[in-house]
């Protein structure tokens, strides 16, 4: 039990466990006991009954003459086992195809190496960050100092990181009457300062980025992504277009826009691209509270992590920071389904396993049971071959009919699984057909031996014995 905890802790995302590895349970151990107990009966009744129906005076006078054959039961279980596990098979196969397109979605920035540094200033009365002007002032010494730093190739702030809270609100664009429009993009905004979109490596699409220009007093100014300027303008160019949101820290002056950026993936990678505005923090510093670092850089995250640290206990060794990489936030998206994808594999591949096993003892049994009948066949002038494909035969038609039940049974099964899943149809006719051609060859590999074996049986001995 201890054995299967620690191999469960290892299928299970370190972000899905509070409090380190998993520890037996007692309650689970006896719940597990019993269901062992109670299976085992049932399993065992069948064959029994079975035992039991034999006419006995009828068996001791057909001696070692009589021809056997495996029970009924039994190959009826072969046929659940082999529907259960193509059933298994195609959930875990729609599960991998699912994450490996997961794994390769463009999120609309790097995933190379890369540090994040979250800050959270206070704003309580005396403080030297009450004031918008205090903010601005300590992000900027930051920025200066980060980017000074040799291993950092670019560094940015962001008031919202891909994959955490971003406010939205409805973005207002001049020239367009919401009224008459009746579907303005509510539309989520960001304040950006320093090199953000470099750092993050969010590609330029048309128009600029910020510059130093950029700043209290100056015009002010605006990014906004590709989705917003499709919604907006239906393809015509959006440099030199107006927005504005109002309700956002009570400016109520159009920006113009000056850049269109490529989509980024903020609200996970599942999720579409939404309407997305970027304003210069420089321009708008009402709501910097809390603010994002973002240091590209050629080193690795722990070195990095503590050359920023060092420079942020220079400025202000009193303000709380949070570090942590852009491989540690794409992880924590791809836990849930990395998790779904191995804890149904393990099922699945303990399913063929068992299925594997059941077809080689019912074939082996049924050898064994059927040997005189084979060197009857064999001492007749059968060929090995024939005797091997008349094993075989048998050995998979319960196979056969449990892979058509499975198969249909997963048409209805792998409905449930479609809010798990991503780039992948429910129906993929791939996996289904790998599933059950991995299945099938499963089947004819645990029935080949004992099938062979059937070939090997000297008729002249099994004639003999009386």
């Amino acid at each position: 039990m201890i054995w299967a905890g620690e191999l469960a802790t290892g299928l299970i995302p370190q972000t899905f466990l509070s409090q380190g590895a998993l520890r037996p349970d007692l309650t689970v151990f006896t719940a597990l006991i019993g269901l062992m107990f109670v299976v085992g009966l049932l399993c065992g009744l069948a064959p029994a009954r079975h035992a039991a129906s034999v006419d006995l005076r009828s068996a001791l006078a057909a001696g070692s003459h009589s021809v056997a054959s495996e029970p009924r039961t039994m190959r009826v279980m072969v046929g659940v086992e082999v529907a259960l596990g193509v059933m298994l098979l195609v959930g875990a196969g729609l599960l991998i195809g699912s994450l490996l397109r997961l794994q390769n979605v463009d999120p609309g920035f790097r995933r190379d190496a890369a540090v994040i540094a979250s800050f959270t200033l206070g704003s309580a009365p005396g403080s030297a960050y009450e004031t918008p002007h205090g903010r601005e002032q300590f992000y900027d010494r930051l920025l200066e100092t980060v980017a000074s730093t040799p291993a950092v190739q670019a560094a940015g702030v962001t008031s919202s990181f891909p994959f955490g809270f971003s406010p939205n609100a409805l973005l207002d664009t001049e020239g367009i009457l919401l009224g008459e429009w009746g579907r303005a993009p509510e539309t989520h905004y960001r304040l950006v300062g320093g090199n953000y979109f470099e750092a993050l490596g969010t590609r330029l699409a048309a128009g600029r980025l910020f510059n130093s220009g950029d700043r209290a007093g100056a015009p002010l100014v605006a990014i906004v992504n590709e989705a917003t300027a499709r919604v907006l303008w239906n393809g015509e160019s959006a440099i030199g277009r107006r927005v504005r949101q109002s309700n956002m820290d009570g400016i109520s002056e159009y920006a113009t826009v000056v850049g269109v950026v490529a989509d980024v993936r903020h609200r996970g990678l599942t999720r579409p691209a939404v309407s997305e505005v970027y304003f210069p923090y420089k321009q708008r510093p009402m709501r910097t509270y809390s603010m994002t670092l973002i240091a590209q850089t050629g080193l690795d995250a722990a070195a990095m992590t503590d050359a920023v640290r060092a420079e942020v206990k220079k400025i202000d060794p009193g303000v709380p920071v949070k570090f942590e990489s852009i491989g540690t936030r794409l992880d924590t998206q791809l836990a849930g389904a990395r998790f779904r994808t191995r804890l149904l594999t393990a099922f699945a591949v303990t399913a063929v396993a068992l299925a594997a096993f059941g077809i080689f003892g019912v074939v082996t049994y049924s050898v064994a049971a059927r040997k005189r009948e084979m060197g009857i066949r064999l001492a007749l002038g059968a060929r090995a071959a024939d005797v091997r494909r008349l094993v075989l035969r048998r050995a998979l038609t319960p196979v056969l009919i449990g892979l058509f039940v499975g198969i249909n049974a997963a048409l209805f099964t792998t409905r449930l699984l479609s809010g798990l899943l991503f780039g992948v149809s429910g129906n993929d006719p791939l996996t289904f057909a790998a599933s059950g051609a991995l299945l099938l060859m499963t089947a004819i590999a645990a029935a080949w031996w004992p099938a062979h074996r059937a070939t090997r049986v000297d008729p002249l001995t099994t004639l003999r014995v009386q």
